[in-house]
C-alpha cells in the first residue's frame, strides 16, 4: 500500500514540475508588420523577408526568425527585446538613401526675402550664415513649421527636410537643392558599402562610405563644387548627416562623423548595405 502511495505522490510531483516547466514565460518577442500597399506580389513579399533578414544580421541582432504571413504581412521573432524600438524601425524603414547639396542660412534668408517668422517658429538661436542648419526645434512643433513653409512656397529651387529623429529631443531643419531633374545628387545605388566604425584613439564614432566605381567621379566633382558647403545624406527623406566639405574627395571613400551612438551607426549601415524594401511596411504589434 505504501509503495502505491509513493508512486502516486511521485506522479503528482512530476506533473507539478512538468506544469511548472510549461508555464515558464516565453522569452521570444514577436513583431508583426504589414505592407502599406493593398496589392503586393509574392516575389515582393519574399524579397522583403530577405532584406529584413539581411538587415537584422548586419545590425547584429540576437537570434531571430523572419517569415511571411498571408499575402501582405511579415512576422519577426526575436530572442530578446534589448533594442526593440530600434529593431522595429530597422524592419519598417523603406531604406531610400539620397545625397543632396544644401542651401546655407544666408541663401535661405534671401529666398524667403529676409522673413524672420521662420526663425521665430523654430525657437532657436540665429545660425551662422554659412550653416546648413536653418534652425532647430522640438518634434512637437514640426507641423507648425511645415504649415508655414507651405504658405511661403519658396519655389522648386528648395526642398525643406528635417533631421532623422532617433528619439532626440530636438530636430533641425535643412534646405536642399534638387538637381535639374528635381532629384538627388546621388542615391543609395551609388554606394558600394557602409561601415560603422570607432576611432581607436579618440573613441569617435563615424561612418565610412565607399562609393561604386561608377560614382567616384560624380562624388569628386560634387565635393569640389561644394567646397565649404554641406552635402546632406538622407534616409527616407530625413537628414542623417550634413557634413561640411573641406576638400575635394577623390578615390570614392568618405568618412562622416556626427552625434551618433555606435548602435545608431550600425542601424544606418544595416540599411545602407542591404538595399531598399520593394514596398513600405507599418508596425501592427
Amino acid at each position: 500500500m505504501k509503495s502505491i502511495i509513493y508512486v502516486l505522490v511521485a506522479v503528482i510531483l512530476f506533473g507539478m514540475v512538468a506544469t511548472g516547466l510549461k508555464s515558464k514565460p516565453n522569452n521570444r518577442h514577436k513583431i508583426l508588420i504589414q505592407s502599406t500597399e493593398s496589392q503586393i506580389t509574392a516575389s515582393e513579399l519574399t524579397r522583403s523577408v530577405d532584406i529584413i533578414s539581411a538587415r537584422l544580421k548586419s545590425f547584429g541582432a540576437d537570434k531571430y526568425e523572419v517569415k511571411a504571413i498571408g499575402k501582405n504581412q511579415i512576422a519577426v521573432i526575436l530572442a530578446n527585446d534589448n533594442e526593440m524600438k530600434l529593431v522595429q524601425r530597422l524592419i519598417t524603414q523603406k531604406g531610400v538613401l539620397e545625397f543632396y547639396e544644401t542651401w546655407n542660412y544666408l541663401q535661405i534668408k534671401q529666398l524667403l526675402k529676409n522673413d524672420t517668422q521662420l526663425l521665430s517658429l523654430l525657437q532657436s538661436k540665429t545660425p551662422r550664415d554659412s550653416s546648413a542648419e536653418i534652425g532647430c526645434t522640438t518634434p512637437s512643433r514640426i507641423n507648425l513649421v511645415n504649415d508655414y513653409l507651405k504658405a511661403t512656397q519658396p519655389g522648386q529651387k528648395c526642398k525643406f527636410v528635417w533631421t532623422e529623429l532617433f528619439e532626440k529631443s530636438e530636430v533641425c531643419l535643412y534646405a536642399l537643392k534638387p538637381d535639374e531633374r528635381n532629384g538627388a545628387l546621388l542615391t543609395g545605388s551609388a554606394i558600394e558599402s557602409i561601415m560603422a566604425k570607432t576611432d581607436s584613439t579618440s573613441r569617435r564614432n563615424y561612418i565610412d562610405i565607399r562609393f561604386k566605381k561608377s560614382a567616384i567621379d560624380l562624388w569628386a566633382e560634387a565635393t569640389k563644387r561644394n567646397m565649404h558647403n554641406s552635402i546632406a545624406l538622407l534616409l527616407d527623406d530625413k537628414v542623417l548627416f550634413a557634413p561640411s566639405i573641406r576638400s575635394e574627395i577623390n578615390g570614392g571613400n568618405c568618412e562622416i562623423t556626427g552625434n551618433f551612438t555606435q548602435r545608431e551607426l550600425r542601424f544606418i549601415a544595416a540599411i545602407g548595405n542591404n538595399g531598399e524594401l520593394p514596398v513600405g511596411f507599418v508596425l501592427l504589434k
